[in-house]
């Protein structure tokens, strides 16, 4: 019987310290924020776009991306959460050779594909104060990329050109990490998206952030 006491108040004060660790734990990460930062943001901005090198025989070339978000900055935790809305294209050179029964060059060149893609998300973002106006976020989006052309694209020349095709679907689900940091009202990000195979693309962004 006394055995059983010992055990369950060791037990019960194992589960106090837990208890303790987490409280403070969460006490450390739910400081609250400066009393001049704003609830709600909308940020626009606009960034280089360098996309993956997953299809054969397209070589990249550096692209663009312009984009919109708006979240809300929780009062009591460094944390916000919001929607981000963005268009991005970059371009590949494909080039082709084209030869006849008898294996002579008959025709070649070269031709750009571009790959467009627009993505929904869903974003969150951890941020931690370094100095005043000054903060440093890691965080993530997750949603949609709608894309015009995939890992199946198809370029074939013709007498005067080339045509493009694509047997792959035109809708993906997309993840992107990102990190960076806010200045005043200026906000910048690296990232990667990871979507459909041949729209995967790394970036660097600069947004300006208007606070309500």
């Amino acid at each position: 019987m006394r055995e059983t006491i010992e055990t369950n108040t060791e037990q019960y004060m194992n589960q106090r310290i837990l208890l303790m660790m987490l409280l403070s734990m969460v006490a450390m990460v739910a400081k609250p924020w400066d009393g001049d930062r704003k609830h709600f943001r909308v940020e626009v901005g606009l960034g280089p776009e360098f996309g993956a090198n997953h299809v054969a025989d397209l070589h990249n070339r550096i692209g663009g991306m312009v984009y919109a978000e708006a979240d809300y900055a929780f009062s009591a935790i460094p944390i916000t959460v919001g929607l981000n809305v963005s268009r991005s294209v970059f371009s590949r050179q494909y080039k082709y050779r084209v030869t006849d029964d008898s294996g002579m060059l008959t025709q070649h060149g070269a031709a750009d594909v571009n790959f467009w893609s627009t993505n929904y998300m869903v974003t969150a973002d951890y941020y931690v104060d370094i100095k005043r106006n000054v903060q440093f976020f890691a965080g993530a989006a997750v949603g949609m990329c709608k894309v015009k052309f995939t890992n199946e694209v198809e370029v074939e020349p013709i007498e005067f050109g080339v045509t493009v095709g694509d047997s792959g679907t035109s809708g993906t689900v997309a993840f992107v990490p990102r990190i960076g940091l806010i200045v005043n009202n200026l906000r910048f990000t690296i990232g990667y998206k990871l979507q459909e195979k041949a729209n995967r693309a790394a970036f660097l962004s600069a947004g300006y952030i208007f606070r309500f």
